[in-house]
Parts: structure tokens; sequence; C-alpha cells
């Protein structure tokens, strides 16, 4: 290969086009990455959530939750959107040409957004991180794949 052609190759490199099919093998990496940022209490953009608005009531059902282990540790007064699990549940990850997005096709998401954040679904940076961490080798082996292409 000539430097000519290398030049050529560097400059044909789609990033996204590359990225998509390793990224589509670690949806379900994403949508766990969601879901347990919702249990610690964060938003996607890295800020708690907000407040139960309940009193007491809230107080024990998190308490309860906690002691059964379904919380890794104390909530209150923080909220986790975790009440039957429909929501979690139904959290779904998908690529397009604007990269990752979230949904939910539970009938409480919207309302959920629009009452409390529309940060539910997506990735903090602590999140991206992992998942960054998790597809690097795989990026690195594609893009010198492209590079070094006849």
């Amino acid at each position: 290969m000539d430097l000519l052609q290398l030049q050529q190759n560097l400059l044909s490199i789609d990033v996204w086009e590359l990225l998509k099919p390793i990224l589509n093998n670690y949806l379900e990496d994403m949508e766990e990455l969601n879901r347990k940022q919702l249990s610690e209490g964060l938003l996607a953009n890295g800020e708690s959530t907000p407040s139960h608005s309940g009193g007491k009531m809230s107080e024990i059902y998190v308490d309860n939750k906690i002691e059964r282990g379904v919380y890794p540790e104390p909530l209150y007064p923080l909220m986790n959107f975790y009440n039957t699990g429909d929501f979690y549940r139904s959290i779904t990850a998908y690529l397009d040409d604007a990269g990752i997005m979230f949904e939910s096709n539970d009938e409480k998401a919207l309302e959920l957004e629009s009452k409390y954040s529309s940060y539910l679904m997506g990735l903090t940076q602590e999140s991206l991180s992992v998942l960054t961490s998790k597809i690097g080798s795989e990026l690195i082996e594609s893009l010198y794949g492209a590079i070094l292409k006849n």
C-alpha cells in the first residue's frame, strides 16, 4: 500500500458506519446500564433523580426494597422509577442516524418523562465510559481494517 492509498482510506472512513454494527451487539448492555443508573438514583445527564413526593409510605416502600436486596443502597428520598417494574422492563435501546436512542413502551413512560425529567432514559458519562471500554478493542480492529484495506 502506498501513501496515497493510505490517505484515501483514512479520508473515506465513516466512524459511525464502523461503530453501528459493533454497538448493535451491545444494546442489551446499554439497557442494563440505564436501569442501573435509575436504580442508583441517577438521570442520564448525571444529576440525581427527583425526590419522592410521598411521605412515610414512600420511605417504607424504599426501605422494604433495600432490605430485600432490590436496591443496593438507600435511595430515599431519590426516586428510582421502579414500582411494578414495567417501566424498567420496557426500556429499549436502538440505533438511528442520530446515535444511541432509548425508549420505553410502558404506558407511563411519557407521563414519567414529562412529569419528572426527559433524562430518565439514556446513559451518563460514567455509563458511556463502561460501554466504551467494552467496545474499544472491536472498534480499533474495525478501524485498522478500514485503514489497511486495498
